[in-house]
């Protein structure tokens, strides 16, 4: 009898060390984005499923994703993304005893907190006065990255019911988030007056950098669209 309780005891102590190696050669991921953001690392989006983390665990249910990592015997980080990443979504951090930490943005009365969803694209213009002001004016194609973004950018003329009879143009973008690349699509219909030739500038915005209302100035990709389809590669 002892020398079966020996062989079990060293089977497993075997197990737990093949299983440590196993470990030690596939890295777990970190559940992190490049920018700190909550990445989710399980794929599917129906059912339970938890899943190990470089420093911590993984939850999912359904589509919602928590993180729950661990910075050291005292220190624990808890972010979710209520099932969709957004920039400057706020984490708990636990240090010392359990306790919940309120998230605060100061917003004085000249100021209008706005919270963008990760993979969205955003067309920005110049300060008008009325909207037809710079009618040739750039775009700036602001890419809030994270995740994968489609839009349809509509023009037309601004001032009559013209559009009733198909008097307008529209250009579909879509962001490609795991090749960073912008494709800008071919242009479909028309209108009197549209501008044939106009330049776009595509930035990408992280908190801090090309965030702000003025226009973005890091990274800049300029392109002059006449209507046919292009890419941005950044």
């Amino acid at each position: 009898m002892m020398t079966y309780f020996k062989q079990t005891i060293s089977c497993r102590i075997a197990a737990l060390i093949l299983l440590c190696m196993g470990s030690l050669l596939h890295a777990a991921p970190t559940g992190l984005d490049g920018n700190g953001h909550l990445k989710a690392v399980e794929t599917k989006t129906d059912g339970f499923s938890c899943t190990p983390l470089e420093n911590g665990v993984q939850l999912r249910v359904g589509g919602i994703v928590k993180n729950v990592i661990f910075y050291g015997p005292t220190t624990v980080r808890v972010n979710e993304n209520l099932g969709e990443n957004y920039w400057k979504y706020p984490s708990i951090v636990v240090v010392g005893k359990p306790a919940a930490v309120p998230f605060k943005k100061a917003c004085p009365l000249h100021i209008l907190p706005l919270y963008v969803r990760a993979g969205s694209i955003v067309p920005m213009g110049p300060v008008m006065q009325y909207a037809t002001e710079k009618p040739d004016a750039p775009y700036e194609i602001r890419l809030y990255p994270g995740a994968d973004a489609p839009l349809t950018l509509y023009e037309d003329e601004n001032e009559t019911y013209n559009y009733e009879k198909d008097e307008h143009a529209r250009v579909d973008l879509a962001w490609n988030d795991a090749q960073r690349t912008l494709t800008v699509g071919e242009r479909r219909g028309s209108f009197p007056g549209m501008v044939a030739e106009r330049q776009l500038h595509v930035v990408i915005a992280t908190s801090g950098r090309n965030a702000g209302l003025e226009p973005g100035r890091d990274d800049v990709k300029t392109i002059c669209y006449t209507g046919e389809a292009t890419t941005v590669k950044f």
